[in-house]
């Protein structure tokens, strides 16, 4: 059973790579452009990676998608949990209700957002394959709404559709 603590930081047993994920996806089917919100946290070495990505037919790869800002490891802010932190790169999350609705925002480098995700069902374990326990001890995905605007390079869209996968 999945409950709304499972949206929060795990105990880790002091495993150096324990690792909790997030990965959100977007859409903007009529402008052929996806994008996806993802970060980890590994708390026991005290460092946090989130960023945004998009693309479209116009190029696909990190080096020539239409935004692309992930990778760079920060300090996890203090006081942080799973839905609640700032980064530098100013990814920005926020736990309006745990497996219920979050906020997303980010500012950098030609590329704003300004989102919010909305359960439509509950979340579903769905574990990992035989052989993968390396990945983590849980996972779970749900599915719900992204909504909100996405400004590439000056260009506004409004994006829709959306999942919500969690890992740790």
């Amino acid at each position: 059973m999945i409950l709304k603590t499972d949206d929060s930081f795990h105990h880790n047993h002091g495993d150096p790579h324990w690792n909790e994920s997030a990965w959100l996806p977007f859409m903007v089917p009529e402008k052929g452009l996806s994008g996806w919100i993802y970060f980890f946290h590994r708390t026991t070495l005290g460092y946090t990676i989130g960023g945004v990505a998009a693309w479209d037919s116009s190029g696909e790869d990190m080096w020539n998608c239409r935004h692309y800002d992930w990778g760079i490891p920060y300090p996890t802010p203090a006081g942080a949990d799973m839905y609640d932190f700032t980064l530098p790169n100013s990814l920005t999350v926020e736990t309006i209700e745990p497996m219920e609705s979050y906020r997303f925002y980010y500012d950098a480098g030609g590329c704003q957002l300004e989102m919010r995700w909305d359960a439509t069902m509950p979340a579903h374990d769905t574990g990992y394959p035989d052989h993968s326990h390396e990945w983590g001890s849980a996972h779970y995905e749900q599915c719900g709404k992204m909504t909100g605007t996405l400004v590439l390079d000056g260009e506004r869209f409004e994006v829709g559709h959306g999942v919500r996968a969690k890992s740790r």
